[in-house]
């Protein structure tokens, strides 16, 4: 079993190659860091389990190809806005206070 427990900042941003990110429950993981996965333009399906409990900010800016995205409810740090899409805003999910 991976011992990961950091996704780093911008770990992943710009891969194009990337189409789906299934993070289970009983995964080490428990950060994701600021823009981590931002530009994965080809990203189409998210879903986060609740063994994460810190999502930074813009961790998905510019995916624009999203179609579902699922977060666990186990978060102790989520900023306002995880997912943005831009240069023309489609929507955005807000997440946190």
């Amino acid at each position: 079993r991976d011992e990961t427990t950091t996704i780093a900042d911008y770990a992943f941003e710009g891969n194009t190659a990337l189409q789906q990110l299934l993070i289970n429950s009983d995964s080490s993981l428990v950060s994701i860091g600021v823009g981590a996965f931002r530009g994965c333009s080809s990203l189409k399906s998210v879903t986060i389990g609740n063994g994460v409990t810190v999502i930074d900010a813009y961790v998905f800016g510019g995916c624009v190809s999203i179609g579902v995205a699922s977060f666990g409810h186990n978060r102790t740090k989520t900023p306002r806005c995880v997912i943005l899409y831009y240069p023309s805003v489609i929507f955005a999910i807000l997440v946190g206070d």
